[in-house]
This record gives structure tokens, sequence and C-alpha cells, in this order.
């Protein structure tokens, strides 16, 4: 197993923000958590529904759960289900995630709402995409749940956009409400990629944001001349690998608001941020001592 290098980020989207005077304060409703050791990389990126009201809480929990889950079920495989063999190629594991998942979040909307009210809870809390990758011996696995974005040795994907910009939520396995999908499979996880080990560069996986990153390349970061870039900078570049805040900061300086006075009449000037909504990014790649220079 070849060592793995792994870097993240994640800022609020412009429009969570406001601008000018209307500041509308959403919090960030994008989570990710990665586990990792010698012999694996899992990383997991939940999106919040950003209509709701507190989207982020069910994101942040469901990140760390399944990314948490998913990789104590992969490296003791005494803890899976006999019946069950631990492998994303088997559809059966991931549909065990799954209900293990369901199951927390009942126990959680149980406590938050004793006295009633329950689905008016999931759907203010508990509901969010998935993208997932698993890196190990068995080469790298996408999973996903609803919309979002990946890049598999350069390859970029887009999964969606879903009719009225309303993806499957995973929470949809307890309530069913108010979904596009034609039936409950689309609510389950999907294997969207898999790679052999010998064949793996790197991956990166991405919230719905993304989508408008990698589309903003050629345009100028605000309040300077250089262009975005493209996405094969967060694998390429080792400045992402070395300072595990770079990403978010790079992220941030491209979606900041950049004001200055114009000429000859003096007029402000404002330069919005370009990443509209909430965007997380997770790369991993195979350790390298000649990556791009900063």
């Amino acid at each position: 197993m070849p060592d793995l290098e792994v870097a993240a980020g994640s800022i609020i989207g412009r429009d969570h923000l406001g601008s000018g005077n209307v500041l509308l304060g959403k919090n960030n409703q994008d989570a990710f958590h990665i586990c990792s050791d010698k012999k694996r990389v899992v990383a997991v990126i939940c999106d919040g529904c950003g209509s709701q009201a507190h989207s982020e809480v069910g994101a942040n929990e469901a990140a760390r759960f399944i990314s948490e889950k998913l990789y104590r079920l992969l490296t003791d495989q005494q803890t899976v289900n006999p019946s069950v063999n631990a492998s994303l190629y088997v559809p059966a594991f991931l549909e065990f995630l799954r209900q293990e998942m369901l199951t927390d979040i009942n126990q959680r909307v149980k406590r938050l709402s004793p006295n009633g009210g329950r689905t008016k809870t999931i759907n203010d809390f508990y509901l969010f995409t998935v993208i997932g990758a698993v890196v190990d011996d068995d080469g790298c696995k996408i999973f996903t749940l609803g919309d979002g974005c990946f890049a598999l040795n350069g390859r970029f994907q887009q999964l969606g956009p879903f009719t009225d910009n309303e993806p499957p939520y995973l929470a949809y396995g307890l309530t069913g409400t108010k979904s596009k999908a034609p039936d409950s499979r689309d609510w389950m996880f999907k294997i969207e990629s898999n790679c052999p080990l010998d064949s793996f560069s790197h991956v990166l996986i991405g919230s719905d944001g993304v989508v408008k990153l990698e589309a903003s390349a050629e345009k100028k970061v605000p309040g300077l001349k250089q262009p975005v870039g493209p996405l094969s900078q967060f694998w390429e570049n080792d400045k992402y690998f070395g300072n595990p805040d770079e990403i978010r900061r790079y992220l941030a300086l491209i979606n900041r608001q950049y004001v200055t006075l114009g000429s000859p009449i003096r007029e402000i000037v404002r330069e919005p941020g370009l990443l509209p909504d909430d965007t997380t990014l997770v790369v991993i790649r195979k350790k390298t001592n000649q990556g791009a220079e900063a």
C-alpha cells in the first residue's frame, strides 16, 4: 500500500453570507470528515439542504458518523453483520451502512422531538446529501447519495442536478417526503466509480459548490489579476498538502468581496465572490516528492 496524502477545505457560499448591506448570517451547511491510517483513507462530505433551518447539524453529524462507521467496519470486519461482506463492492454492505445511519438519525430525532413533530424535525435538521471516497488495498471507490461531484485521476464528473434542485436525501428513507426520486432505490448509496490501486493517482470529491469552482477556472480572483485556476491544482500543487488550512484559505480568497474606488469618478466598485454555494472538497493522492511548484 503506497503512502497517501489528504487535503481538504470548506467555505460558506456567497449567497449564504449575503451582500452589500444585507447580511444573511447563515452557517456553512457543508461538512466533511476524514479517517485514515497507513492502510486506508475514508473521506465523506455531506451537504445540508439550503432551504431548511438547521441542515448543518445533520450534515456535521452524518459526515462524522458515516466516515467513522465505515472506517471501523472496513478495518475490523468482525464488527460487521456476519451476513454482510465488508466490501464497498457488495451492495448489501452499503445498505447495511445506510440502515445504521437511519437508525442513528431516528434516535436523535426522538430526543429532539419527544412530543411529536418527527417529520418536521427530520426536515429541519437531517436533510443532506453524501459523497464519499475510500482508498485502500482494493483501490479507490466513490459512493454517493444525492448530488455533488468528483474527479478520479483527473476526469471530472458532476452528479445531478435534480428536478427542482431537490436531490434524494438519505433521511427520505425515514419520511419519504418531497422526493422527486421515482422509487426508494434512489435513497440508497451508489458506487459511482472504482479504480484498482495500481491505476490510482488521485481523487477529488466535492459538494455541488465545487461545480461552480470548476466552471470559474478562467475567471480572475477578486482583487487580483490571477485566474482561479483548474481543479487539477488541488492534487498537483504540494502547498495544499503542506498546510492543512491552505485549501480553505484559497477558497476564501476566491469568494471574498473585493471593494475599491473606481476611476476617474471615484465610485465604489465591488467584485463579488465567485462561489455562490457552500463549497467543500477533499483530495486524496499517492504521496510523491515531485509535486508542482507552489
